[in-house]
């Protein structure tokens, strides 16, 4: 006795979207499940009568549930109407919306440090009734199949906090993360939220991260499974305190160049001056000047050439800020260096 049916198509490479219209269903029959990679509008599956779609093709782990199904006053879902016999209904327009699910697991190993989080396969399970109807939701539960975890961690301190409390806090964690995660190999990117000032400074400039570094990898970065310090950064803030732009110094006209162009950021930042006129490495300049050189349209008179110019795409524009905060943070510190020198 059949209990599901299992559609499926090859993958296309020309196109990434799904016709859900491709899939044949069977409704009011057995259950459906539907196999493919690759895009698809869960919307679109109101009416198509496949219970579970199992989806490839996308680097992020999501679940959609179309037509949710009816509860009741215990909050458990309703099943449907015993007098109601599906195979007995001639015209498929007569069939109700049924639940289904979409499900994309995500990718199973976490290659990079942007694959944060768990990563893994999905076990579905699904209570049929004796028509072969289910009788709830699918139960998906993620199982872990990546050897390795990345973590970014992010550590908040105070500006009155020295780098004694930052290495109790790292050593703290750590054994956390190992009694936690006792099967797993563990990357860990630290990111430290502390205010501008001497921690910082030390962070960024001194030798305290390369010091913090040896000593968790020499204590926890041995053993099996492993927990790897993988790096220590500063993050930078968005803005300054306004007491730092507002002063009548080198370091405030500074800081208010590198604001204007944070509050403008359509606004080219000149830099050409700077390349060598006889460089002829294009790709090497747009990373410079974090623009894309693009040609003029002329479209009125005749006597105009078209005229080169550098735009800005809305990516560079967020590296472009990215770098300006890191300006702004590495300003600070060493116009503040300097005015600490004694004449």
């Amino acid at each position: 006795m059949p209990l599901a049916k299992l559609v499926g198509m090859s993958r296309n490479q020309r196109s990434k979207r799904i016709r859900s219209s491709e899939f044949p269903a069977e409704p009011g029959g057995l259950f459906t499940i539907a196999v493919a990679n690759g895009e698809v509008e869960p919307e679109a599956l109101t009416h198509r009568h496949i219970d579970y779609w199992a989806m490839g093709g996308s680097n992020r782990r999501n679940t959609f549930h179309g037509n949710p199904r009816k509860k009741g006053p215990d909050g458990k879902p309703l099943t449907l109407d015993p007098e109601y016999r599906p195979n007995h209904v001639r015209d498929k327009k007569e069939l109700p919306p049924q639940p289904f699910v979409v499900h994309y697991p995500g990718p199973t190993l976490a290659r990079t440090p942007s694959d944060i989080g768990l990563y893994g396969a999905t076990l579905v399970e699904i209570t049929l009734d004796k028509s072969g109807r289910p009788l709830e939701d699918p139960v998906l539960t993620q199982i872990s199949t990546s050897p390795i975890r990345w973590i970014n961690d992010r550590v908040v301190l105070d500006a009155t906090d020295d780098a004694g409390k930052l290495a109790d806090e790292l050593r703290q964690r750590l054994r956390n993360y190992r009694e936690s995660q006792k099967a797993d190999d563990l990357l860990i990117n630290w990111l430290i939220d502390v205010p501008p000032g001497p921690l910082a400074q030390h962070l960024r400039r001194g030798g305290l991260t390369n010091d913090l570094l040896s000593e968790l990898r020499a204590m926890y970065g041995q053993a099996e499974p492993m927990t790897w310090s993988v790096s220590i950064s500063v993050l930078v803030p968005d803005q300054l305190p306004n007491a730092a732009y507002e002063q009548q110094t080198i370091l405030g006209d500074f800081l208010r160049s590198v604001k204007h162009f944070q509050d403008h950021p359509q606004e080219l930042i000149h830099l050409g001056g700077y390349i060598p006129k006889n460089w002829e490495h294009e790709e090497t300049i747009k990373q410079l000047l974090l623009a894309e050189k693009v040609t003029d349209e002329i479209t009125d008179a005749e006597d105009k050439e078209p005229k080169e110019r550098w735009v800005q795409l809305p990516a560079q524009t967020e590296t472009q800020q990215r770098v300006l905060r890191e300006a702004a943070m590495t300003g600070l510190e060493l116009f503040r260096a300097q005015s600490e020198v004694p004449s």
